[in-house]
């Protein structure tokens, strides 16, 4: 892999514009579910969790954001340990975004989509997405461990 390599893209379908990356784990599907709803390990690397899942909402505060206050996440689809997919708070409107896991030969992939509302910047949110799961990565040896890093690419 060189530094050029795409790991990320930008996709226009039917339903508008979204930001794709792919992520290969060395940790099994529970593991990296784990990784991403329990409270305890999101903190690791990206932010506070508070709420009970179970009412369709959970507040969020972002670490990596100076000043950041919480915002309240809406769940909108969740399925242990393989989908996920939530309407985070941002200045610009909700982002919708999914996680989709899959288990295979010991190895966890995940699908991470985005969707953009335009005009969309993906080359300000796809990094920060590659930073906050490196980064979740490297916090802590609980956290899944990524086989790939990158950026984004855009195509049209």
């Amino acid at each position: 892999m060189s530094l050029t390599t795409p790991l990320g893209r930008v996709l226009r379908d039917d339903q508008g514009v979204r930001l794709e990356f792919v992520r290969t784990y060395d940790d099994p599907v529970d593991a990296v579910w784990s990784a991403l709803t329990d409270p305890g390990r999101v903190a690791r690397w990206i932010g506070s969790i508070s709420g009970d899942p179970a009412t369709g909402t959970v507040e969020l505060r972002m670490t990596e954001e100076e000043g950041s206050t919480p915002g309240t996440v809406v769940i909108l689809e969740c399925e242990p340990p393989t989908r996920l997919v939530v309407d985070l708070p941002s200045p610009d409107g909700a982002w919708r975004m999914s996680v989709t896991l899959r288990a295979q030969d010991g190895l966890t992939t995940l699908l991470f989509t985005q969707r953009l509302v335009e005009p969309f910047d993906a080359s300000s949110i796809g990094p920060g997405w590659h930073y906050s799961t490196w980064t979740g990565s490297a916090r802590s040896s609980t956290a899944p461990s990524s086989r790939t890093t990158g950026t984004t690419t855009t195509r049209r």
